[in-house]
Formats: C-alpha cells, structure tokens, sequence
C-alpha cells in the first residue's frame, strides 16, 4: 500500500481473544530506509501513526510494522507476534 505525504494512517487489526488484565498490544513500526525504529504500546484494536514517524526527506520509505500481545510486566517477551506486514509512506 502506497500512502501521499499528507495521509493519515491508521494500522488496524483483529485481536483473538480479549486481553487480560496487565496485557496490551505492542506496535512496532520500523522504517526499512532509515533503520529507524518506532514503538507504542496501546489496548485499542487501531494505531495512528504519529507523523514524526514519517520520512523528512521527501523520498518514499517502505516499512514493516508487527503487533504483540505483551504484559506489562515483561515487555520484552511477547506472548505473540503477528506475521509482519508493509507499506510505503512519501516522506515529508
């Protein structure tokens, strides 16, 4: 998917099941022309992309985006990882 310099884009996704308590799901967003990696965490089921994570140099990057189910307390161990997926954002 190719998104204009001036979109606003929205990842979403279908969870499985609801999360317990102390679970949220993590977005992971990483530009694949600049190596620059984004995270956020949220327990909403859509993700929109702060624009500070798009491009500056007015050049089309692609990037690869995942979501996790992770606790709270153990963030670094994702209990689930979805297959990555990807798109193209113009730079700014």
């Amino acid at each position: 998917m190719l998104f204009a310099q001036g979109d606003l884009i929205t990842l979403r996704w279908i969870g499985s099941g609801t999360l317990s308590a102390g679970e949220t799901y993590r977005v992971t967003v990483e530009d694949l022309s600049t190596g620059a990696v984004h995270i956020a965490d949220t327990t909403e089921l859509s993700f929109i992309l702060p624009s500070d994570w798009q491009g500056q140099d007015g050049q089309r990057h692609d990037y690869r985006w995942t979501i996790s189910v992770i606790r709270s307390s153990d963030p670094e161990s994702p209990l689930f990882t979805t297959d990555p997926r990807l798109f193209t954002w113009e730079g700014r």
